[in-house]
């Protein structure tokens, strides 16, 4: 499998970009979103996912396509009962991006007990759900990932200490890194009211609800300089980047974004 990820803070309009590119696909483009396949593997391998009565009705919605806002539920309701085999069988090829996290978090010394749990939680779930459990059905499409492995995790700011660890890591790690990455980056002060604006809305990321003005403030320059970091890493990597102003009208950013992915992966 290869994976396209994004990266960026929150806000600067990775899910827009994300679902734009997927709206526009066209024949050439061979790339997947992770609920695509994730449903053809939970079609295709019913009969060992299906175990009663409500699985087999969630089998027939998905093969009849209704509930569509609801797939996504009904498709990890299915494949559920292979999760204790990724446990067993794939997590720990990840284990190499486990360690990095806490370590930069353990370090950085800023997120309390609770806060440092719940961002593991969330990155372990994206990790079994979308990443492992492809690995499990050896799936070889080029997947595109509107919440990836690289953009969620803080411990890969540091080009120099990660690239260190990596080079000792005793964990696989031809399988880490993405085929190419979309960095979506703003201004400071367009992505402070965009930030903002999320909060106002209500959907705003827990970590911002508690904040200060001035705090939210520093942690748009934070979030922005993390993106700006991992895009440095990604070039010492050698993995295809993308750079683009999320100031830029979407239609040209997904023009842009899928000629990218064309001439990178063909």
């Amino acid at each position: 499998m290869e994976r396209i990820e994004f990266i960026g803070g929150p806000a600067t309009g990775k899910s827009t970009l994300y679902f734009e590119m997927l709206k526009n696909r066209t024949d050439e483009d061979s790339f997947r979103s992770v609920t695509e396949v994730k449903k053809e593997i939970a079609l295709t391998h019913q009969s060992n996912l299906a175990k009663n009565k409500l699985d087999k009705l969630f089998y027939l919605f998905l093969k009849m396509d209704l509930f569509k806002d609801r797939h996504h539920f009904m498709i990890d309701h299915l494949l559920r009962t292979v999760v204790p085999d990724i446990l067993h069988t794939q997590l720990s090829d990840y284990d190499f991006f486990f360690k990095i996290l806490i370590k930069h978090m353990a370090d950085s010394g800023k997120l309390s007990p609770s806060t440092q749990t719940a961002i593991i939680d969330f990155y372990y779930k994206i990790i079994v759900k979308d990443v492992a459990l492809l690995d499990f059905f050896d799936v070889k499409d080029t997947v595109i990932y509107e919440e990836g492995i690289i953009h969620n995790n803080e411990g890969m700011i540091d080009p120099f200490n990660y690239l260190t660890d990596l080079d000792h890591s005793p964990f696989r790690k031809d399988h880490l890194h993405p085929a190419c990455v979309i960095h979506c980056d703003l201004d400071i002060d367009l992505y402070y009211e965009r930030r903002i604006a999320r909060i106002e809305k209500g959907h705003g990321i827990f970590l911002d609800k508690h904040l200060t003005r001035d705090e939210l403030y520093t942690e748009c320059l934070d979030a922005l300089n993390e993106g700006r970091k991992k895009t440095e890493l990604m070039e010492k990597l050698n993995i295809p980047l993308l750079r683009l102003d999320m100031a830029t009208p979407i239609e040209d950013n997904t023009f842009k974004a899928l000629n990218f992915i064309r001439s990178t992966l063909h």
